[in-house]
């Protein structure tokens, strides 16, 4: 993945365009909590849905180092999301947080593989260089 992600726009990222698909949902899901659960849990569970987007997307325009630092925060945050949308279903037995707990496990999936990726990609230019210097 010879890509610089200075260039980069959110849009572009297949795992983005699924994060916000996702964050949405979760939006448009917590609205069917009770105000306590809303209170209790809801907040933090929009927060968490609306900050893995939130990241991929600012990591855009970045060196590929800190592209890694900013998917490795999403990451974190879509660990956070798949916790609370688990807690949430069996709180409140609505089927639809554990599709959307379903749809956070593969987000992170897909996450951990970009994660890989660009890894992948800074040691290989880690190599690239050591090899020109030589």
């Amino acid at each position: 993945m010879s890509k610089k992600y200075n260039t980069l726009r959110p849009e572009e990222l297949w795992v983005y365009r699924i994060a916000d698909a996702l964050s949405n949902d979760v939006h448009a899901s917590i609205q069917l909590l009770s105000e306590r659960d809303f209170e209790q849990m809801g907040n933090q569970v929009g927060r968490s849905a609306d900050s893995v987007p939130n990241n991929l997307s600012e990591g855009c325009g970045c060196s590929e180092r800190e592209f890694r630092r900013y998917v490795r925060i999403a990451r974190k945050s879509c660990q956070e999301l798949v916790g609370q949308l688990s807690r949430l279903h069996v709180r409140t037995r609505l089927a639809t947080f554990r599709k959307l707990k379903s749809r956070a496990q593969r987000l992170l999936f897909c996450i951990n593989k970009l994660e890989r990726a660009v890894t992948k990609s800074i040691e290989s230019d880690l190599d690239d260089s050591a090899e020109e210097e030589e």
